[in-house]
C-alpha cells in the first residue's frame, strides 16, 4: 500500500472517529500513527476500505458504528 493510500485511509478513519467536523488539529502524532497501523492491519484484502467483517476482527470500536 502506498503512503498516499495509507494517509487517505487514516483520514477516512478519523472522519468516522471525529464526525461532523470536530476533528482537532492537536491529535497526538503517536495516536495517529497507531490508528493508521491498526487500519492497515485490519484491511486484510488491502483495498483501502474496511468491511464490516474486517472491522469486527481488527477494529471493534469502529465495528460498533456500522449499521
Amino acid at each position: 500500500m502506498t503512503v498516499k493510500k495509507i494517509l487517505a485511509c487514516g483520514l477516512a478513519l478519523l472522519s468516522v472517529l471525529y464526525p461532523l467536523g470536530t476533528l482537532r488539529a492537536d491529535i497526538d502524532p503517536d495516536t495517529l500513527a497507531t490508528l493508521k497501523s491498526r487500519f492497515v492491519a485490519a484491511d486484510k484484502n488491502g483495498d483501502g476500505k474496511l468491511t464490516r467483517e474486517e472491522c469486527q476482527s481488527g477494529m471493534p470500536r469502529i465495528y460498533r458504528g456500522f449499521d
